[in-house]
């Protein structure tokens, strides 16, 4: 299988954003980010994993 080999980039990969509640405030404010689809795990936007049927089910009886 060929491998292709080639020059690095140029200019480095830009750093990773790390978050503060402060500026995920801001954003909620500003309304560029829904709060019930993303949540903050240190310093990082992740986004929530959405509840699948038997989860609501379970849920349901629990409450219930």
């Amino acid at each position: 299988m060929p491998t292709v080999v080639g020059t690095p980039a140029p200019y480095p990969p830009p750093a990773h954003k790390l978050w503060t509640r402060a500026e995920c405030e801001r954003l909620v404010e500003t309304h560029l980010l829904d709060p019930d689809r993303y949540e903050l795990i240190g310093g990082d936007l992740v986004l929530k994993v959405s509840k699948s049927y038997p989860h609501m089910v379970s849920l349901l009886r629990l409450i219930a």
